[in-house]
């Protein structure tokens, strides 16, 4: 066989081989994926994986995405695709349980009509010229429905977080259990007297009663049912043993906790409050079996955070703003504006062996508040006046992960005659109920909020002739808090994830420096031209400050040589931009030029290489 013939065989059998390894990847490989992207944007998180394996029925996925939207700007077409690789990874994950719908919604069509029909937001550009739909209806067996009503690139972070949340939702028969245990007047007060008005309940609860199956738990409760997902503990004050051992057995069966503890809880007008200083609430030594512990004699105040009024900071309140929250947490990312009163600080126990993760924190400009020493201070002026900053931030919101023990290892106290008694009832007895729990079955979960105030209507809700508008962003903490510790495991453990959006580190360093350039040139200019301002004016003064001004040659050359400057300036910083735009485009080339030559070139070199081993192999003498 000659050579060329060698060639022409060798050069079908590559063929042939090409295209059986493509139809052998494209049906037995057709799932496999290498990501090699820093935040591995095109992998499913463990927990998002669980979510979608464990999917006990299946769920359809409706996606609509409006071609005019996808072709109008690269931008949007490019997180159409994000969106798509994620619904895609879920797809793949759930074994055959998501059923992934694709649609173009275009105008007048059914799509459009079922897009509309479903809840789904009409997306415009801000140029106004293009419209369309880009979201994602989901839909159980039993006609549930759940929607992302437009996909929002702002928070492309919490995509993965969004749609997990939503299949939770779906997978679950009815709303999560959400056991409330407080006493504080949320569920309203009778009247004190005939003929009265009694408190209505508190705005937080129609609230956790439209996401969650509200029950109320009494404050003298000997048993938690198991079939609570979350226990919700609103200043939880002078709760008997007998009480703090349930919530301690439903902590470690795996029940989540949210606390909302407070050493300062204004809205205490009961037995709590003690010579006209309000409670504190700890939970006894629960607390300290989890991990955390509250200083229960001070509050926490911050000069930066603090409400402003007319005579200058309300210590007392703090408004906390993104710059402090953790922006990694589904909790806490979007709050941007949450009032405390008189919060508490948080502190991890040395030894703990949960693992503490602050979700809210103060600023350097905070410091601890004596309560009973501030209680009677009415001026903000004198609190502000005695404030000392430490320059540390403390924790005010923290989240608790991790096995526990019991803080009752020999039951609960017991008097006499069997009922559940305190430590100085004299001769006390210790119960230990059969099914005592001494460890943690499966990682403990909850979330602390040291501050009880925040629930009250005043702090949040604005009143008006129109009705109640919402003015702060409260109830969303608590809210954020309870839906994701009764979604489960997988969904607790998700978090914020990359952006597809990846700025090059270079072009981001030339900017900053063309910036300072430019900037550097403009003072430069500023002042040129104000010194010869400042030049006129004194001729002006000299001259007996008449309202006309005769400028003499010195003057007249002095002037146009600032105009020269002031000309030879923007052309400079013309040229400046120039520069900036002409580094930028070369960089783009040559990133595309790598992009595009660096596979084919690594296919040549192997090849090469191949080649060059097979000739030696063939001509070992040479």
């Amino acid at each position: 066989m000659d050579t060329r013939t060698k060639l022409i065989v060798g050069a079908g059998l590559a063929a042939a081989l090409f295209g059986a390894v493509n139809v052998l990847t494209s049906t037995k490989f057709s799932g496999a994926r290498l990501d090699l992207t820093e935040d591995k944007l095109y992998t499913l998180s463990k927990g998002a994986k669980d979510i979608a394996r464990g999917l006990d029925e299946p769920i359809r996925l409706e996606y609509y995405a409006s071609r005019e939207l996808r072709d109008a700007t690269p931008t949007i077409g490019a997180f159409m695709r994000r969106v798509e690789d994620v619904l895609d990874g879920f797809v793949r994950a759930s074994k055959g349980k998501l059923i992934l719908e694709r649609f173009d919604p275009l105008e007048f069509s059914e799509a459009e009509d079922a897009a509309a029909l479903a809840g789904l937001q009409r997306v415009a550009l801000q140029r106004g010229d293009v419209q369309g739909f880009f979201g994602l209806v989901m839909r159980n067996s039993v006609g549930d429905v759940e929607t992302i009503p437009a996909f929002n690139r702002n928070d492309e972070v919490f995509l993965e977080y969004e749609i997990a949340q939503r299949l939770v939702a779906l997978d679950d028969a009815g709303k999560p259990v959400l056991g409330l245990m407080t006493d504080l007047p949320l569920m309203g007060a009778p009247a004190a007297q005939p003929g009265q008005q009694g408190a209505p309940e508190w705005q937080i609860v129609p609230l956790l009663r439209r996401q969650f199956d509200l029950r109320t738990i009494d404050t003298d409760t000997t048993a938690i049912a198991p079939d609570v997902d979350v226990l919700m503990l609103v200043h939880p004050n002078g709760l008997s043993e007998r009480t703090l051992y349930a919530i301690d057995q439903y902590a470690l069966g795996g029940g989540r906790i949210l606390a909302l503890v407070d050493p300062f809880c204004a809205v205490d007008t009961g037995a709590a409050s003690q010579g006209g200083v309000p409670g504190g609430s700890d939970l006894g030594p629960l607390l300290a079996t989890w991990g955390v512990e509250l200083d229960v004699d001070d509050f926490v105040a911050d000069r930066t955070l603090a409400r402003m009024d007319e005579g200058g900071p309300v210590l007392v309140s703090m408004r906390i703003d993104s710059s402090v929250v953790d922006e990694s947490d589904p909790v806490t990312a979007r709050l941007s504006d949450v009032e405390l009163f008189t919060p508490g600080s948080l502190t991890q126990v040395e030894g703990a062996t949960t693992t503490f993760t602050p979700l809210v924190t103060t600023t350097d400009d905070a410091g601890l508040l004596d309560k009973a020493a501030n209680v009677r201070v009415l001026d903000p002026s004198d609190m502000l006046a005695n404030f000392v900053p430490s320059g540390e931030p403390f924790t005010l919101v923290a989240r608790l992960s991790g096995p526990i023990s019991t803080a009752f290892p020999e039951g609960y106290a017991v008097d006499g005659d069997g009922e559940a008694g305190t430590e100085d009832e004299g001769s006390v007895q210790r119960a230990l109920p059969p099914g005592h729990v001494a460890a943690s079955t499966r990682p403990f979960e909850a979330i602390v909020v040291a501050d009880a105030d925040l629930l009250f209507d005043g702090l949040w809700l604005g009143r008006s002739l129109f009705g109640v508008s919402k003015l702060r962003e409260n109830p969303d903490l608590v809210l954020n808090a309870a839906e994701q510790l009764g979604g489960g495991d997988a969904l607790i453990g998700l978090r914020a994830r990359g952006t597809f959006d990846r700025p090059f580190e270079v072009v981001r360093e030339l900017r900053l420096a063309a910036s300072a350039e430019l900037d550097a040139e403009q003072t430069r200019l500023e002042k040129e031209l104000d010194d010869v301002n400042g030049r006129i004016e004194q001729i002006a003064a000299d001259q007996g400050g008449g309202a006309t001004v005769l400028l003499t040659p010195e003057l007249e050359e002095e002037l146009a040589r600032a105009y020269e400057v002031r000309d030879a300036t923007r052309k400079e910083l013309r040229r400046v931009k120039y520069d900036l735009q002409r580094d930028e485009e070369a960089l783009g080339r040559r990133v595309k030029a790598i992009n595009i030559l660096t596979m084919p070139l690594v296919v040549v070199l192997g090849g090469l290489i191949v080649w060059l081993l097979r000739r030696k192999r063939a001509n070992p003498s040479r």
